[in-house]
């Protein structure tokens, strides 16, 4: 497992070292923006590129807190669940790394005085798509096992009620979790621009209601027990 800390660490160390070479030896003015077509809408400083290593960063250290919690508070299947967290955390880095990768590699390559639009490698909208869906996926199928703690989880005041209402909520939000992170990633696929992130948005918002009201159901029932 420390081999996994550290691979996280070292992963997420190399994005910040990217991105200086990126800010040394780029131009000042590059694409900052793209349009659904893929065509470049708006140029921008270059350092607005040093968002890419913190925003790893922090998804990075959110699965290591979570790895670590779950050694220390003895969460059920702890050992399983700490290694799904810390390859979470790697995959997340590695994902955001290709994107930012990417981004500065189109915007070295920008032709900006013969004004030739840029079609960019990834399509970032879809990309988001799949991106979220597999995270989802990944927290879906552990989910089950979680016990009642106070990070992550199907966490309202009407699954908090007991450890019953908890573990049922938990089953729940596992599979609806997996379920919306499997349409997302077919999302990834078939859907593009506006249509795909509306996609996203009325998924996110239909998986976060079920999961509330699944959770206040429980509750009811349990109340009355």
């Amino acid at each position: 497992m420390k081999a996994l800390y550290r691979l996280t660490i070292v992963l997420i160390v190399l994005g910040f070292v990217g991105t200086d070479i990126f800010l040394v030896l780029g131009p000042d003015i590059v694409p900052t923006h793209y349009d659904f077509v893929g065509e470049v809408d708006r140029m921008g400083s270059k350092y607005g590129y040093i968002l890419f290593p913190f925003i790893s960063a922090g998804i990075g250290a959110i699965f290591l807190l979570l790895a670590k919690q779950a050694r220390t508070k003895k969460w059920e299947s702890h050992a399983l669940t700490e290694k799904i967290f810390l390859v979470t955390a790697i995959g997340e880095v590695l994902l955001f790394h290709g994107k930012g990768g990417s981004a500065m590699w189109e915007a070295m390559s920008y032709a900006q005085r013969a004004a030739i639009p840029v079609r960019p490698a990834i399509d970032w909208i879809r990309f988001l798509s799949f991106q979220i869906g597999v995270l989802m996926m990944i927290l879906g199928s552990v989910m089950p096992g979680v016990r009642k703690n106070a990070v992550w989880g199907v966490r309202t005041r009407w699954s908090m009620s007991s450890n019953e209402v908890w573990q049922k909520s938990q089953r729940f939000g596992g599979f609806a979790s997996v379920t919306a992170g499997a349409l997302l990633v077919v999302a990834a696929v078939f859907l593009e621009g506006a249509k795909n992130l509306l996609f996203q948005i009325v998924v996110l918002a239909l998986w976060l209601a079920v999961c509330i009201a699944a959770s206040y159901r429980y509750h009811k029932a349990w109340e009355s027990v």
